[in-house]
């Protein structure tokens, strides 16, 4: 029997996907893979440009920020230089489902359309227009229609002359998040408005400098990172969406420069980046408490074998919708994946051979989006039949959030459960951290209402009330 190469095996699909003009995701199957214990496969899901499959197309998801996935998993939104203009101009925003099928592009003219994300429904989708200089923030529905420009519905950019970049909806529904700048001051704000575009504020007070806001769970608090004194040495501040509370959570002193955080998704713990400089000159993924206490090291080299050339921790995270696993890359040779358990602090390497990046987790745990770039003299897994493409990492059932205790797997509720749903259901306040919700629960429902058709059943305000409450201790 003839022995195919690789090479000549894909040049094999690149014909197939010409003769048919149909765009078709590529199995790598363990390819790539570092730990088959814990990995089951990986699928490429952008093989170019779909709608002209003999171009190639450069697919990209933000490196933080927004979660490129759907709420109920269904969908990934995304940005791909298929448009007609040149360069970042050429970026459009697409939607794709997780198994490479049903590809749609939602914008088409000459402008850089990025930073896509689905409100929490999944009807529409908030993106950001024209390179960062001069970026504005739009709103259009999940199909592409009824495309409208948020920033001049509240007569800006709110710095003159400035811009209005990186929107991020609230999980409740109800806000956007966004950074207010002025490239030719070197002003950067963070702001919130109404997700129509309405009463924009300003919360980060005389902080300027501003970058990589999150925000909270329960919607009621936005991160951020400043390096206020223009230094390298940011800080991470907490404020809550209206303005008030505005407090730095990172150490006052220190040679070393913070930034990335993003809370976990129970609300109890919020992860970050720290680049410390002096003789050090190391960056780690650390952890602390919501409130800034309980700061502890994460990530800072790993186990032998591992980290033969010490090379760093990267920035960008992601974290398991359970809260026990976070997924990060290092700077190797390559820049393979990998991921901490929380409780155990044990690390694992998922990927390898390839330079990989940009994850981010799907709301079932099952899978992780990531970005498989392509350098000068680097090999990818296509055997650089495209660059820069997307592709899925999919897990083992160890990591399906159903599986994680959010819900009795014998198909009983617990006491604290009940009462709480019970409260609700009376219409009484319900309180959960440091909020109190009353009746009609606007923010609880939302978020509670997985299958985003409109409607909440019992066992969804159970698995949302259920992450939400959840505490642990991680090991030290």
């Amino acid at each position: 029997m003839a022995i195919i190469s690789k090479r000549f095996f894909f040049l094999i699909v690149a014909f197939v996907l010409l003769s048919f003009g149909a765009q078709a995701a590529i199995d790598h199957e363990l390819d790539g893979v570092a730990n088959e214990s814990l990995v089951e496969g990986i699928l490429q899901i952008t093989p170019g440009n779909p709608a002209l499959p003999e171009e190639n197309a450069l697919d990209w998801v933000p490196c933080w920020g927004v979660n490129p996935w759907s709420y109920d998993g269904q969908w990934i939104v995304y940005h791909s230089q298929i448009g007609s203009g040149t360069g970042s101009n050429k970026n459009e925003i697409c939607i794709i489902r997780a198994d490479g099928t049903n590809w749609q592009r939602l914008t088409n003219n000459e402008s850089c359309d990025t930073h896509g994300n689905f409100t929490p429904d999944g009807t529409k989708i908030v993106f950001q227009r024209e390179p960062e200089d001069d970026a504005q923030i739009w709103i259009m529905n999940v199909d592409g229609s009824n495309q409208q420009n948020l920033t001049l519905v509240h007569g800006g950019p709110m710095i003159a002359d400035g811009c209005e970049m990186k929107p991020m909806i609230s999980p409740d529904g109800t806000k956007i998040a966004f950074r207010a700048c002025d490239g030719n001051e070197g002003i950067e704000e963070i702001w919130v408005m109404n997700i129509d575009g309405t009463n924009p504020l300003k919360i980060s007070g005389n902080i300027e400098n501003c970058s990589k806001h999150s925000w909270s769970p329960d919607s009621q608090w936005v991160l951020f990172s400043a390096d206020a004194n223009d230094d390298d040495h940011s800080k991470i501040y907490k404020v809550r969406r209206d303005g008030s509370g505005l407090v730095m959570l990172s150490e006052e002193e220190g040679d070393f420069c913070e930034n990335w955080a993003a809370w976990s998704p129970d609300g109890q713990w919020i992860s970050y980046h720290r680049r410390n400089w002096g003789t050090d000159d190391t960056s780690d993924l650390w952890i602390m408490r919501s409130d800034g206490t309980q700061k502890q090291i994460l990530v800072d080299g790993l186990p032998d074998g591992m980290d033969e050339e010490d090379e760093w921790v990267c920035g960008p995270h992601s974290w398991h919708p359970g809260s026990r696993w976070i997924v990060f890359k290092k700077w190797l040779e390559d820049s393979p994946i990998f991921l901490i358990d929380i409780q155990t602090k044990q690390v694992s390497q998922l990927t390898e051979g390839y330079r990989d990046g940009r994850m981010w987790w799907s709301p079932d745990g099952r899978n992780i989006l990531f970005q498989e770039y392509r350098y000068s003299g680097d090999q990818t897994r296509d055997e650089g039949a495209y660059n820069s493409d997307l592709l899925v990492l999919q897990l083992n059932e160890t990591f399906a959030f159903a599986n994680q205790g959010d819900i009795n797997q014998d198909g009983t509720v617990n006491i604290q459960d009940l009462l709480l749903c019970l409260r609700m259901s009376l219409g009484m306040p319900v309180t959960i951290g440091e909020n109190v919700y009353q009746p009609p629960y606007m923010g609880l429902v939302m978020l509670a209402d997985m299958n985003g058709s409109g409607g909440v059943n019992i066992m969804d305000v159970i698995m949302l009330l259920r992450q939400i409450l959840s505490v642990w201790t991680p090991v030290m």
